[in-house]
């Protein structure tokens, strides 16, 4: 299997980048992620924040069961205070750590797509939707800064 840095090891990552609203209005974005694995389960606390007037962070902590020896599949959840409660799918193939989810409801659902650079950088591409219909996208660079 792959040796991921990125969610297989704790650490400290941001991210700069741009985001885009369901008009296609783009935006800075920046992020912070912290990884933490503990006994039973994995926490990621991150959030994002548009880089424009009156933006509020967007606040997250995922709950993630631990991957198992030679699985490819984490499960995690998270309760948006947005989005209401998220649970999905980290899913690893190869260079890549994709995440697939959806809401308790079924009315919201997203991807993102994390593609590794080097050790302590990759590549960070989403779309989130409503009823189906684009929510926002974003893409932005991610790097470690604390291992």
């Amino acid at each position: 299997m792959f040796k991921h840095t990125y969610l297989l090891k704790e650490g400290t990552w941001q991210a700069n980048g741009k985001y885009s609203d369901h008009l296609n209005r783009e935006f800075e974005v920046i992020s912070e992620s912290k990884i933490l694995h503990l006994e039973d389960h994995w926490v990621l606390e991150g959030y994002m924040e548009l880089l424009v007037e009156d933006s509020d962070k967007l606040l997250n902590i995922y709950n993630i069961t631990p991957i198992k020896k030679g699985e490819d599949q984490i499960q995690w959840t998270v309760k948006n205070p947005s989005l209401g409660t998220l649970s999905g799918k980290f899913l690893i193939v190869g260079d890549t750590i994709m995440s697939i989810y959806n809401s308790e409801d079924g009315i919201y659902s997203g991807f993102e797509v994390l593609t590794y650079q080097n050790p302590d950088e990759y590549l960070q591409k989403g779309y989130s939707m409503y009823n189906g219909k684009k929510l926002s996208s974003w893409e932005a660079k991610l790097k470690r800064v604390e291992k």
